[in-house]
């Protein structure tokens, strides 16, 4: 940057967003000018604390505010734990829940749904399924690593809906994968996802 030559007392100079006056001896920095269309110190502060808009100064938020009106089912927002209620929202499980694997002979099986949304059951002879805690009026999946179920003769609840209307015919000695869907008029239906499925030769 250079300066103009044989400059005049009091001559301004601009560069980029700075200004200079030469005092006679040297250029001295011209502070920004104040005006509406300038941003001081004071108008950051009043902006601040000015959130409503009407220029009162705040000082505390209330929910309405910042858009939190069902906080708590109370009028502010100051606690330190707050759960926002939900209207007519759906809150999906982001992936499945593994159950401990379980191994059966005979008897019934029920498919806690309180307790994951996905299990490995090997079975040793016919079991009868079943389900459990699937939450009424909602749709709730639960997904069935089938180990050896094509040996036996599998018993599913009544009414249970099947592809074609008849139950599957499962791989004898080997791995199905399965889904168990109950949806909003709580109808069960199972439907194949795989068969046979294990590593690729």
């Amino acid at each position: 940057m250079s300066f103009p030559i044989d400059p005049q007392v009091d001559e301004k100079y601009s560069f980029g967003t700075r200004s200079y006056s030469f005092n006679g001896a040297a250029w001295d920095i011209v502070p920004p000018e104040t005006g509406s269309d300038v941003l001081r110190d004071s108008d950051i502060d009043v902006n601040v604390l000015s959130l409503t808009g009407d220029g009162s100064e705040l000082t505390e938020l209330t929910a309405a505010q910042v858009g939190l009106e069902n906080v708590d089912n109370t009028s502010d927002a100051t606690k330190d734990s707050a759960t926002a209620v939900l209207s007519n929202k759906t809150l999906a499980k982001s992936a499945y829940t593994q159950i401990d694997d379980v191994t059966l002979d005979t008897g019934t099986y029920t498919f806690d749904y309180a307790n994951g949304d996905r299990q490995k059951v090997t079975v040793t002879g016919d079991v009868t399924i079943a389900f459990s805690n699937f939450v009424p009026g909602k749709v709730c999946t639960v997904m069935i690593d089938a180990i050896g179920w094509g040996d036996w003769t599998p018993v599913y609840p009544d009414g249970m809906l099947f592809a074609g209307g008849t139950e599957p015919t499962l791989t004898v000695g080997g791995r199905d994968l399965l889904k168990v869907t109950k949806d909003k008029d709580d109808v069960y239906e199972l439907i194949v996802l795989g068969l046979d499925v294990k590593v690729m030769a």
